[in-house]
């Protein structure tokens, strides 16, 4: 979903090599601070968001969350989307775990309760399609990065109202989100495995063209 009708993209910006390979992104890297470099296009910083339990709040208080976000919405003077990913759990790997460490405990009562547990995680797997949702809120500004910084800490105030828990992303965190973006069935992504440095740029705090 995206509000004031732009995207996190930009024009105009052919794409580079970062990490262990190109990102196909109109981006020219990412800054120390974890601002994404658009070139003449600005930068963007990027939010995470927790989600709230919407239906299990009384119409009262769905009022009050509608009318906060609303409230925020309103602020933007800048392009602003919003990013929802579902991305699957498997929990085998956990209960593989459990059942490893249960021998080593120090009475049958609790090994016993350790495996049923991994024995139901398993099920759970098995049974169920498991997701973890993940929000993102990709801020751009083109005034300068430091302003940019300012609009992605204001998001997070402004969420913090509707009782959604904000963090502006660092440099490594950015360049995360961005590689789970474009190859959301990598569990780890390559640069991450291979522990390559992220790739940053020096911008001015000045006016972007």
């Amino acid at each position: 979903m995206s509000c004031r009708g732009r995207s996190v993209g930009g024009r105009g910006q052919s794409p580079r090599r970062r990490g262990a390979g190109e990102t196909g992104l109109p981006a020219k890297g990412i800054t120390a601070d974890g601002l994404i470099d658009l070139g003449p296009d600005g930068t963007t910083a990027l939010v995470s968001a927790s989600t709230v339990a919407f239906g299990l709040r009384s119409p009262g208080e769905q009022n009050g969350l509608v009318a906060g976000i609303a409230r925020w919405l309103n602020s933007l003077d800048s392009p602003t989307q919003i990013l929802a990913r579902a991305q699957r759990v498997d929990l085998t790997h956990i209960a593989d775990r459990i059942k490893r460490r249960a021998p080593g405990l120090p009475h049958p009562a609790l090994e016993d309760a350790a495996r049923s547990h991994a024995v139901f995680l398993e099920d759970l797997t098995a049974q169920r399609e498991l997701l973890h949702r993940q929000l993102t809120v990709a801020v751009r500004g083109r005034r300068g990065p430091g302003h940019t910084a300012h609009q992605a800490r204001e998001a997070v105030r402004a969420l913090a109202g509707c009782e959604v828990a904000g963090t502006v992303l660092d440099a490594l965190d950015t360049q995360a989100a961005l590689a789970a973006c474009l190859d959301p069935a990598a569990s780890t992504p390559a640069w991450a495995a291979a522990d390559s440095p992220v790739p940053t740029t020096d911008r001015e705090d000045s006016d972007d063209r």
